[in-house]
């Protein structure tokens, strides 16, 4: 069966089919082009998605309260504001239309012993809860704060204050990842669940899996800061510490690379409109123009072939009447013709 070769309009045959030979080889090699093997690799602290998904899965082991009264408001308020660090995280509604938008529908704080799931899509933010989290002297720990602000602030007028980002609080320890799962793995060898994380917020009740998986994010921002606080974090004795592949430079080098195959496409596509035969254009003057042109021509020819010669003018000749042969001659004065009649 004959392969279908693609054809780009404006190159010619032999250049598509080599393209398409190239591209043929390098999806088959196995081998990393010339410009990707040559890049240096680094060393971090990372771990690999594969090696997450093999670890032993987090379960959450302490109390949970569900907040979405007055009542319980109060009292969960009451405990926060006791707390010696308070784990911090949002949740909301996942959106599958484009255009579809969603206020934060959970907001979690927990204390190392309790976790207090507010439903702010019911009670919406609470007076005393800002207050907490506009407190400066009380300490929050949280990942990716930055997005959770921008949302909390769409329901209420808030200036968050004692905060630790611990995406930068990792950096300190030459942890390279992100994530919330791939630290906690990277430290403590087990993996957070992110099954419900694109579950429905806004149900009128929560399930146990929803309830456990929003209160172990919170719980592991205080589990991460603590253990780094009191334990530390060795990187070089870590085993995921190691050379991984400079992805920056890859991406540029790809990119300088994909540069570098336009530029020649367009040179190959450039020599072969040239060897092309390509019909004369015509003149698009005007007639006007065209008519001004040719008269300037013939000036000039005929400049060329003879120097100009005056002209002779030519005298005016008076014209005189004709006299019929029977006609007497006129009298030759006035005074003559009076005496004749005198006379």
């Amino acid at each position: 069966m004959k392969e279908n070769r693609p054809f780009k309009p404006g190159l010619s045959h032999s250049l598509c089919s080599n393209l398409y030979i190239l591209k043929i080889k390098m999806e088959s090699s196995t081998e990393l082009p010339s410009y990707l093997a040559d890049i240096p690799k680094i060393w971090k602290t990372s771990i690999t998605k594969t090696e997450l998904a093999e670890l032993p899965a987090e379960t959450f082991d302490r109390h949970i309260t569900v907040v979405d009264t007055q009542e319980a408001i109060d009292a969960a308020a009451d405990v926060l504001a006791r707390a010696r660090v308070i784990g911090f995280d949002t949740e909301t509604k996942p959106s599958f239309k484009r255009g579809e938008h969603h206020r934060v529908a959970l907001l979690q704080l927990s204390t190392p012993d309790e976790c207090f799931l507010f439903r702010l899509n019911i009670i919406g933010m609470p007076a005393r809860v800002a207050a907490i989290l506009e407190d400066e002297n009380l300490v929050k720990i949280g990942l990716s704060i930055h997005d959770d602000f921008i949302n909390l602030r769409k329901i209420c007028r808030l200036e968050p204050k004692g905060f630790v980002e611990l995406q930068d609080y990792v950096k300190t320890f030459n942890i390279s990842d992100n994530s919330l799962s791939r630290i906690y793995g990277i430290l403590f060898d087990k993996r957070i669940s992110k099954g419900q994380r694109l579950s429905n917020w806004e149900a009128p009740v929560l399930t146990s899996h929803q309830q456990e998986y929003a209160a172990l994010d919170a719980l592991a921002c205080i589990t991460i800061y603590d253990y780094l606080q009191t334990v530390g974090f060795d990187y070089r004795s870590s085993k995921y510490y190691r050379e991984f592949e400079d992805q920056a430079a890859i991406q540029h080098a790809r990119q300088m690379a994909e540069k570098s195959e336009k530029a020649a496409h367009a040179a190959a596509e450039g020599g072969d409109k040239a060897n092309a035969k390509t019909p004369r254009k015509k003149s698009v003057r005007s007639k006007k123009t065209r008519t001004a042109a040719k008269s300037t021509v013939s000036k000039s020819v005929s400049k060329e072939k003879s120097p100009a010669t005056p002209k002779p003018r030519r005298r005016r000749s008076m014209k005189t009447a004709e006299i019929p042969a029977d006609a007497s001659p006129a009298p030759q004065n006035s005074s003559e013709n009076k005496d004749s009649q005198n006379g």
